[in-house]
């Protein structure tokens, strides 16, 4: 969990679900997951028009940074070194675990 999601903010999140709807433990687990998804998509999207979303501009986004990694390899100064480190770093936070694109 993080700083925003401690242990504590979600036993009292999951009794507070289950009280308002009666639901299972499980259920209430998953209705936690999703809501903590949606709360941080929205954060990471806030300001990008609905519109954009929808056209799947997040994705093409990723695509447009891994293919700008590919020309950053060939940088050897040390800001282009930094920012090929920082696109590779993104890219692995945008990919499940196992997807992200090895560095040097």
């Amino acid at each position: 969990m993080d700083a925003k999601h401690t242990a504590d903010d979600k036993i009292r999140w999951m009794r507070d679900y289950r009280g308002r709807t009666g639901g299972t433990l499980e259920q209430a687990r998953r209705a936690y997951r999703l809501a903590r998804r949606l709360r941080a998509c929205r954060d990471a999207c806030e300001g990008i028009p609905t519109e954009a979303l929808e056209a799947g501009v997040v994705k093409e986004l990723l695509a447009a940074l891994e293919s700008a990694v590919d020309i950053l390899d060939g940088f050897t100064d040390d800001d282009g070194i930094a920012a090929r480190d920082r696109a590779y770093a993104a890219i692995a936070k945008a990919k499940p675990k196992g997807k992200a694109h090895a560095t040097d």
